[in-house]
């Protein structure tokens, strides 16, 4: 599948997740939410591919063969890749970090969100 699918799966999911959820209670939460999951979706739905910056390192088409839904595309991988995705969404973002320390529904739906999109990444590739 190409990143673009996967890309669009991620918005989808996030969508999905911030519609599930009730109303936030303030005028920020309700702005920050939305885009934190988002860019959760879209980003764990695309951090598997992340392998493809190896492929360089062996002559065509043996890198790409070697390196691409190798070890990134296993479930061992899955979960350092999300708790990657979260230490930096939280390092990089002052204001997810204070969604993400305040209010522990978007907490639990920015995890969930994350795993889910890289469990359906794995999941389409599969197919």
């Amino acid at each position: 599948m190409d990143n673009i699918t996967h890309s669009l799966v991620g918005l989808a999911l996030g969508e999905l997740v911030e519609r599930a959820l009730p109303a936030a209670p303030d005028a920020a939460r309700g702005r920050t939410r939305p885009r934190a999951l988002l860019l959760t979706g879209l980003l764990a739905s695309n951090f598997p591919d992340l392998d493809l910056v190896l492929t360089p390192l062996l002559p065509a088409p043996l890198g790409y063969l070697i390196h691409h839904r190798g070890h990134t595309h296993t479930l061992v991988y899955a979960l350092p890749q999300v708790a990657l995705l979260l230490a930096l969404t939280w390092l990089l973002w002052p204001g997810a970090r204070r969604l993400l320390r305040e209010d522990r529904g978007a907490r639990r739906a920015v995890i969930g969100t994350a795993l889910l999109g890289m469990a359906l990444h794995l999941s389409f590739d599969a197919l």
